[in-house]
């Protein structure tokens, strides 16, 4: 079959693809029957549409890392499974990785026009804004924040909260000047959005959350110098002034009601904080941060066992089962790492961990580069430093990269992204066609 160039697909496809995008976006969080049929439907047409319509597009690096996804836990379970055949599973788990890739089809369909990106990412950040009534107990849950009490709107649990959440937040705070652009009224919903975000990032307790939003404010403001240094362009104050307005106006009443609950969160783990300090890892206690650190411990234990291509799908649950100092009610209770990298290395050894910065690293590299070129506005680029400033710390202290909330998250925003850069593409191709 002939392939042809991405302008000369139907438009009865490009109609379907956003439909099913829609869907996706509107399901993926607390519609999951309705979103798994629309994923394969997705996966079968737009792999199609790219094969058939792809001709003179860039596709060759991210297609070759998805045959990659497939080809890892393939490897590291063959592998596991000749050394360990009493640990590991019969059948390898070859989906692990594979997943996050559904971004490909997605970005295909979005790619068409920029504008198709903001409405699926706010539509994404109104599906999640929307979670203390769609998932939650509405109201009620959102009033036990100021009673000290930790809350998730049946997100899986608060960590997860809190990373969606904070996405979601910097998403506002980075396109605010387009939604201004776009119409005066639309601050009204951001300012309330904005301080549900809030709420929420204080009251699911998340102390790595606002570690890393932090980080991230730091990295941004940084990415903004030197930027802003080597172009011509030059950031209108008036936007930096009154984000930094609204945001100290939300924040001190905020500080007086939900300040107490965020000082005692932090000096919970006062102890273990002090031993650690002292690099004495012996006899932690398995409070949230010992727990982690022990369950760590274990994973480097069988990291060094088989370090190139680790244990396979399994890995995390073989790693906390296999260590027989670990209590056995932390066996019972935890079956993951609480940490993207060291989930990683466990699961698929070197192979993970390179794969992971390959697909991560060309992404953001391809994107910043864009916003040097002028071929992205700058508020691609801050979005983008802010969310994988984030994601990055985020991934510390949980392995969100192998929960559906995490990969959720790498799905919808590497659909935006890639769209974007492929909308461009595009345009360079029908306009060598026309000439």
């Amino acid at each position: 079959m002939e392939r042809l160039e991405p302008r000369l697909q139907p438009s009865v496809l490009n109609n379907a693809g956003i439909i099913l995008c829609t869907l996706f976006v509107m399901g993926n969080i607390h519609f999951n029957a309705i979103s798994h049929i629309v994923e394969l439907l997705i996966v079968l047409v737009g792999f199609w549409c790219i094969y058939r319509y792809g001709k003179g597009m860039p596709l060759t690096f991210l297609l070759s890392l998805f045959g990659i996804s497939i080809l890892i836990p393939l490897v590291s379970w063959y592998f596991a499974y000749q050394a360990e055949p009493e640990w590991v599973k019969d059948a390898p788990q070859l989906e692990k990785l594979a997943r996050l890739f559904i971004f490909l089809p997605l970005a295909w369909f979005l790619k068409e026009r920029a504008n198709y990106v903001f409405y699926f990412w706010g539509l994404s950040a109104l599906m999640i804004l929307l979670s203390p009534w769609l998932s939650g107990t509405g109201w009620h849950e959102i009033q036990l924040i100021w009673q000290g009490e930790r809350i998730d709107y049946n997100l899986r649990n608060a960590q997860h909260t809190a990373l969606l959440f904070g996405i979601v937040f910097i998403g506002l705070i980075a396109f605010l000047p387009r939604i201004y652009r776009l119409n005066k009224m639309y601050l009204i919903p951001w300012l309330l959005a904005v301080i549900l975000c809030i709420i929420t990032l204080v009251g699911a307790q998340t102390r790595t959350s606002w570690l890393a939003l932090l980080a991230t404010t730091f990295c941004c403001l940084l990415y903004l110098a030197f930027f802003l240094k080597s172009s011509k362009i030059r950031l209108q104050r008036r936007w930096v002034f009154t984000t930094i307005a609204a945001l100290i106006l939300i924040s001190i009443p905020l500080k007086q009601t939900l300040g107490p609950i965020v000082e005692a969160r932090l000096s919970s783990e006062d102890q273990v904080i002090s031993q650690l300090a002292h690099f004495d890892f012996n006899d932690i206690p398995y409070t949230s941060i010992g727990t982690r650190i022990n369950t760590w411990k274990a994973a480097f234990e069988h990291i060094a066992e088989r370090p190139l291509t680790g244990w396979g799908g399994q890995g995390q649950e073989i790693a906390i089962d296999r260590s027989e100092w670990l209590p056995a009610w932390i066996k019972s209770h935890f079956g993951h790492m609480h940490n993207n990298y060291i989930a990683l290395l466990l699961q698929y050894g070197l192979m993970g961990i390179i794969f992971y910065f390959a697909l991560f690293g060309w992404v953001f590299i391809k994107i910043l580069k864009a916003v040097n070129n002028n071929q992205l506005p700058l508020d691609i680029g801050v979005f983008s430093v802010a969310i994988f400033s984030f994601w990055s710390i985020m991934g510390i202290t949980e392995s969100y990269l192998f929960f559906w909330t995490g990969v959720i998250c790498i799905q919808t925003i590497f659909a935006g992204l890639i769209a974007l850069l492929w909308h461009k593409q595009t345009l360079n191709i029908e306009e060598r066609g026309v000439l």
